[in-house]
């Protein structure tokens, strides 16, 4: 992956051959030391998401948390990361380039943490976040094409944090939110 970073990536830096994986920049390893999470953020990543995921789906089965925050150069549909089923946290913040449909992510049954902040290609209804029952916190911070009704987002029993500030085209009143008993934080 140290190749699909920016020339200046504080984070390839620390990935050399000489060092042990555990020691590497943005990289946790589970009790069995595989890894488990991968922290890309802010990595000068310049690719597109099918060619970053393909290599993770193979080479990372026991990836559970993944944040690509703060690639500007990062493209491609979030259908790609719908290969990663196992990932339980994703982080895309400020990667303008991304698009695609929240349905997209339907396939990752795990996943509790999702942060779009200023992922403003990216489409769907709040209905689609459904299809992730095990959601608890999600934030959608200026996602200005995402579109619904709060009251869509019924059903997602485990939801506690909910930001949807700048969502422009999301309708509803706080009652329909209210319902969620969960439900302890929202902006």
């Amino acid at each position: 992956f140290a190749g699909l970073m920016g020339p200046e990536s504080p984070v390839a830096a620390s990935w050399t051959a000489s060092r042990p994986i555990s020691r590497f920049k943005g990289v946790k390893l589970d009790a069995d030391g595989r890894v488990a999470a991968l922290d890309l953020s802010h990595a000068g990543l310049q690719v597109s998401l099918s060619s970053l995921v393909a290599p993770m789906r193979h080479d990372l089965p026991a990836l559970r948390m993944l944040d690509l925050s703060f690639n500007k150069d990062i493209t491609g549909k979030l259908k790609a990361l719908g290969l990663l089923e196992s990932l339980v946290s994703l982080s895309l913040r400020a990667c303008h380039r991304v698009t695609g449909s929240l349905d997209d992510l339907s396939p990752l049954a795990y996943l509790e943490t999702l942060i779009m902040i200023n992922c403003r290609s990216v489409k769907g209804s709040l209905k689609q976040l459904r299809k992730l029952p095990r959601l608890t916190d999600v934030n959608l911070y200026y996602c200005t094409e995402v579109t619904g009704k709060l009251k869509d987002l019924r059903g997602l029993e485990n939801l506690q944090g909910l930001c949807l500030t700048g969502c422009r085209r999301v309708t509803g009143r706080l009652k329909d939110v209210a319902e969620l008993g969960s439900l302890k934080r929202l902006v």
